[in-house]
């Protein structure tokens, strides 16, 4: 992750930052086919979490892959259920939520939220703490 980000940083301005998730090493589940250890669902700008299809072209000028999207539309109770319903869980923990529109980085908490299947954790041992195993790649 170290290299990774110091190859992106320097292309970045002070006010800016990526949120992603590392998928380098195996939390509860493997991933076999990974398209990229490092995915990203927001990038910030002075402050600003960018609207989302201003980050997907932001990360495309930085060569970060974004999160795979599942669902692109007005945000319902039903939608969720049927995102949720079409998720092969022995294969994917969850996904992220997000509103398109930019929002206030201080109003994250309201605008993007992260889903995880139930009984997520399925190991007694944090996997930081058990012995290293690498995510597969495509």
């Amino acid at each position: 992750m170290k290299a990774f980000a110091a190859g992106i940083a320097p292309q970045l301005a002070e006010d800016e930052r990526i949120v992603g998730e590392y998928l380098f090493a195996r939390h509860s589940i493997a991933y076999s086919e990974l398209p990229n250890y490092f995915l990203g669902f927001a990038w910030i700008k002075a402050e600003v979490v960018q609207p989302w299809v201003a980050t997907l072209t932001r990360f495309a000028e930085l060569g970060i892959t974004a999160v795979p999207e599942l669902y692109r539309g007005r945000f319902t109770t039903q939608v969720v259920a049927d995102v949720i319903a079409d998720l092969n869980l022995d294969k994917q923990e969850g996904f992220v939520v997000r509103t398109s529109a930019a929002f206030k980085e201080e109003d994250m908490h309201t605008h993007l939220a992260k889903y995880v299947r139930e009984g997520h954790v399925q190991s007694e041992m944090h996997w930081m703490n058990a012995e290293l195993v690498r995510n597969g790649l495509v």
